[in-house]
């Protein structure tokens, strides 16, 4: 991805449709980046779904790719990452209807946190969230050094 990193956070209201309204930063750089679509599947890593573009989606697939075809590694990555992705268009309103398989898994109800990692960005319930931040800060701390630039 060339140009602007997805950066923040922002609370949105989720509607009984399980319509979100992306933050209006994340959808200025998806049209800097021409992505029309946005995909999301399951964080392998945390209790939350990551959202990207198609661009990225692909390198992340080249990097699958480079795992034997025949091992559980790879088939548990292809399974979680491309086989439970959704392709989704935002609307004249800049929102998404979040799949009810997704708004169950990740129990979002009134509201849903967006937070900013760069590449990508992440939809959380807003509760799950700030106990992921706090532990995030915790860990960060205790490897301050790792950081090099």
């Amino acid at each position: 991805m060339s140009g602007k990193l997805f950066l923040s956070k922002f609370i949105n209201k989720i509607d009984k449709k399980f319509r979100v309204s992306i933050p209006s930063a994340y959808r200025n750089i998806l049209s800097v980046n021409n992505a029309i679509n946005l995909i999301i599947y399951p964080s392998i890593k945390n209790k939350c779904i990551e959202c990207c573009s198609q661009e990225y989606l692909e390198r992340l697939f080249n990097a699958i790719k480079k795992i034997d075809p025949y091992t559980e590694e790879r088939d548990a990555f292809e399974t979680i990452i491309l086989g439970s992705a959704y392709e989704l268009t935002l609307d004249n309103e800049g929102r998404i209807i979040i799949p009810n398989n997704f708004v169950e898994n990740f129990n979002l109800k009134e509201h849903v946190s967006f937070i900013g990692k760069g590449e990508i960005f992440e939809i959380w319930n807003p509760q799950n969230l700030e106990k992921h931040i706090e532990n995030s800060q915790k860990l960060a701390k205790e490897n301050l050094l790792r950081i090099k630039n």
